[in-house]
């Protein structure tokens, strides 16, 4: 279930929030119309260096939002990356 973690932006338009311990990027990609594209990244800690999960575009930055959220999700139900599974 997605509850619209606490997004933040910064100059570049850029919106990121963390979920399930992954980090969400989601970016307005104007050159395409006003799509927008998600990243989800597990974030790095010591010699371990942040990795790339999954991406993809969707119509809109609150359909980016989503989705980038449901991965996340999806990743911990499967108890990937050593997440928590959601409550």
């Amino acid at each position: 279930m997605v509850h619209h973690q606490l997004w933040r932006t910064d100059v570049t338009r850029t919106l990121s929030a963390e979920s399930h311990g992954l980090r969400l990027v989601v970016q307005l990609c104007d050159e395409t119309g006003g799509t927008a594209r998600f990243l989800v990244l597990r974030p790095g800690s010591g010699e371990i260096p942040e990795a790339f999960i999954g991406s993809g575009e969707k119509d809109d930055v609150r359909a980016a939002m989503t989705e980038a959220e449901l991965m996340a999700e999806r990743c911990a139900a499967l108890g990937l990356f050593g997440l928590r599974p959601p409550t």
